[in-house]
């Protein structure tokens, strides 16, 4: 018995120590924590997803982390051994507000740990309403009136505002906000900033910082806008939310929401060109004969080539130095750089290169490329001619002095000399058209001095030292252009004689005859000769260059009634009104403009009513009218407000008005409805249930105040139906208790239908419970 009880000990005792062999890990085990820390909660832009970046330290390996909120679950990974753990919740269908999102890790053993965060499931502000509405637009009164309205489910939303010139780097210098108050409202005085770009950037927010510290939920909107207060220019088109580049008689090239397009002015068709999201800064686009080429910014000083022939679209497949010089003429390109000349013809897409170390070139108008020689060659006393068909070069003239920075209109060449005189051939022979004197600086080419048929213009220094533009005509005659004191510099000369010039970031005319230059406007637009007239772009406006000063000055003068009105109101249109407005040279033409000045057309001078169509249901519309005589005045702008009706949807009547009344006996009910047969076939509808123990009697009468041609037709459901029909206008039956009236109109054909025009049907009735 006593070896049997040792034996049973020692089994014993084996038992034990093995169970504790067991436990003992699983204890230790259980002693150590799975830490997690949850690092970000943040949902994207949309409000789509909610992104989950957890942090977990554990001494046993993961074998799961999930992420759950609200009844939704989702798994975590991480991509390497020591890196977050990560994943992304969907959320459509969350309720909007707080939450608290929960990650669950469990090890191998099926310990687990957790860390909690919360997140507010909320979308940015939604954007109402921004003034001014269209990017791009020109302000005409250097008066700049900012608005933006939002709204947010959650909170009132809050508002930044910064405005600064559009010339350079963004640098504001006007900020201002309005926190919580649901709406922005200023009027700004930038007349400092006339003829100048401006950018506005509307920072909209629900003011909620998100998990982290990170940025708040917020709309982020910019605007550019155009200051130009000049009265010698006339708005002669406007492309609503876009930048217009360049435009010729028939084409516009232009900028809209990021996309290159080409515009046919006649038919209003458009090419998109395969370049997007481009800017005009720092970038030049220029319409040609077969299309249109395009030097584009590419960032870090650099410039790509783009060209379009009208079927195909290439580009240089280099980029080059943004100080690269570079000519556009006609459907030719040339360029210089990494000491070659490149030459391009933009409609074949014939391409030659050739060496050329000197920094400036003339590409003449039939393509061919006047070039300075190399002053180490022995030639430095000739001017060469580069033919790129034949690929070959020649001597143009030789004449001592250095001649250099020729200048040509396919005619005559311009040329200066080592003492700065300005010389001329042409035919062969050589003449002085300014003298230089002894260590006088050579005028920059285009800039300094330019040619065209005949007309030359120049610089050269006044009696009192200050260099002037000066213009010289096909007889000879020389007048002084500019007294300006500094800044300026020729523009471009027209074959007629016209100097477009520049001074102090401003352009002007000129031409012999005047006392003075004449403003045309700020730096800021482009300079365009569009059949015969000069007009110059800004934004999203083409303007035309009054051609001189006029003795008339005095603007057409409105009547003194309520001069524009609206009538035939619709959901979707309006007709504005007007009584004609008095010129002692009489009106040339009217501008219609809607909104934020947009100018919706052009109408002649005799038209004294226009219909604006495309307008949304339940809206309010601010239009406005100012004419012009044929010297440009513009009378004071005369403006009304309208809202246009509702939208009755197919089938339906929309309720104008009712009105009921009892006196003690009958009760009353008196209701005006409307809607509109646009199709068809297609039938407007309704009906009348007296109360439960009530009868009555219906009666409905129809009406078009357009004289349409339409039937209606009542009767009761149930029994005693009573139909009428062929153009009946009026009708009326009794409506026992439990039964209804239902009334219908319809075309009497199917060609008695007219989307914008009403049929109104008038319902009395009369009920009692007698």
């Amino acid at each position: 018995m006593r070896v049997m009880k040792i034996r049973n000990s020692w089994l014993w005792s084996l038992v034990i120590s093995m169970l504790m062999a067991l436990i003992l890990p699983m204890y230790a085990h259980a002693q150590e924590s799975i830490t997690v820390t949850i690092k970000q909660l943040k949902t994207d832009q949309a409000a789509t997803k909610l992104v989950i970046t957890a942090a977990i330290s554990s001494l046993y390996e993961l074998k799961s982390v999930n992420a759950s909120t609200e009844g939704r679950e989702i798994q975590l990974t991480r991509s390497c051994p020591s890196c977050d753990w990560t994943g992304e919740m969907q959320l459509a269908g969350l309720a909007k507000g707080q939450h608290t999102v929960t990650v669950t890790a469990v090890d191998i053993y099926n310990s687990t740990g957790t860390g909690t965060g919360t997140f507010k499931y909320d979308e940015p502000p939604v954007v109402t309403r921004l003034e001014p509405a269209a990017n791009h637009s020109v302000i005409r009164n250097n008066s700049l009136h900012v608005i933006a309205e939002a709204e947010d489910d959650l909170v009132q939303p809050s508002f930044l505002v910064k405005i600064g010139r559009a010339d350079g780097r963004f640098e504001p210098h006007i900020v201002e906000s309005d926190q919580g108050a649901g709406r922005f409202d200023r009027v700004y005085d930038v007349t400092q900033d006339n003829g100048r770009s401006l950018k506005i950037l509307y920072y909209i927010s629900d003011g909620t910082i998100q998990y982290g510290g990170e940025d708040n939920y917020r709309v982020n909107v910019w605007r550019t806008v155009h200051v130009e207060s000049s009265p010698e220019i006339i708005e002669v088109q406007r492309e609503p939310e876009a930048e217009i580049l360049d435009a010729d008689v028939t084409r516009l090239l232009l900028i809209r929401n990021g996309t290159l397009v080409l515009k046919n002015r006649s038919d209003g068709t458009e090419t998109k060109l395969p370049l997007e999201s481009v800017g005009s800064t720092r970038s030049e686009f220029q319409l040609t004969p077969a299309g249109a080429v395009m030097i584009v910014d590419t960032g870090w000083y650099q410039h790509r080539i783009f060209y379009w022939n009208g079927e195909k679209f290439s580009s240089v497949p280099f980029e080059v130095e943004i100080s690269s010089p570079r000519q556009v003429r006609g459907n030719y390109v040339a360029f210089a750089f990494g000491g070659y000349l490149h030459w391009i013809n933009t409609e074949t897409g014939a391409t030659r290169s050739i060496r050329y170390y000197q920094d400036y070139f003339e590409l003449e108008p039939n393509g061919s490329v006047l070039l300075e020689p190399d002053d180490y060659s022995g030639q430095s006393d000739r001017i060469l001619r580069y033919d790129p068909v034949t690929d070959s070069t020649t001597t143009v003239f030789e004449y001592p002095g250095a001649p250099r920075g020729p200048v040509s209109d396919g005619k005559a060449i311009l040329f200066t000399l080592n003492d700065g005189s300005l010389m001329k051939v042409q035919d062969g022979t050589v003449s002085q058209v300014l003298k230089g004197t002894a260590g006088a600086e050579r005028a920059e080419p285009h800039y300094g001095y330019e040619v065209n048929n005949g007309w030359i213009a120049f610089k050269k220094p006044d009696t009192n030292g200050v260099q002037q533009l000066y213009l010289q005509s096909p007889d000879g005659t020389v007048t002084q252009a500019t007294y300006f004191n500094t800044g300026k510099g020729i523009h471009s000369l027209h074959e007629s004689g016209t100097l477009v010039l520049g001074n102090n970031s401003k352009l002007y005319q000129y031409r012999q005859g005047m006392d003075k230059p004449s403003l045309i406007g700020g730096g800021a637009g482009v300079v365009r000769w569009i059949d015969g007239k000069l007009h110059y772009l800004l934004g999203d406006t083409i303007f035309e260059v009054k051609s001189e000063t006029s003795s008339d000055t005095k603007a057409p003068e409105w009547p003194a009634d309520d001069v524009l009105t609206v009538t035939d109101v619709t959901y979707n249109s309006v007709q504005l009104n007007w009584h004609p407005a008095t010129d002692e040279t009489g009106v040339d033409k009217y501008l219609v403009y809607h909104q934020d000045n947009t100018l919706l057309d052009t109408l002649n001078g005799d038209v004294n009513s226009y219909e604006v169509k495309g307008l949304s249901p339940s809206s309010s519309y601010l239009f406005s009218l100012v004419a012009v005589d044929a010297a440009g005045n513009q009378s004071v702008k005369k403006e009304v407000t309208v809202t246009t009706a509702a939208y009755t949807a197919p089938g339906s009547f929309q309720l104008s008005d009712s009105k009921t009344y009892s006196d003690g006996w009958y009760n009353y009910e008196y209701s005006l409805y409307y809607g509109y047969i646009s199709s068809p076939g297609q039938v407007l509808s309704g009906s009348w249930s007296p109360p439960k123990g009530y009868h009555g009697v219906v009666n409905v009468s129809m009406g078009s105040p357009y004289g349409e041609n339409y039937d209606l037709s009542l009767e009761t459901v149930g029994e005693g139906n009573r139909l009428l029909t062929n153009g009946t206008e009026y009708s009326a039956t009794e409506v026992p208790g439990g039964y209804k009236a239902e009334w219908r109109v319809k075309g009497h054909t199917d060609k008695d239908y007219s989307p914008d025009k009403k049929v109104f049907v008038y319902v009395y009735i009369r009920y009692d419970n007698h």
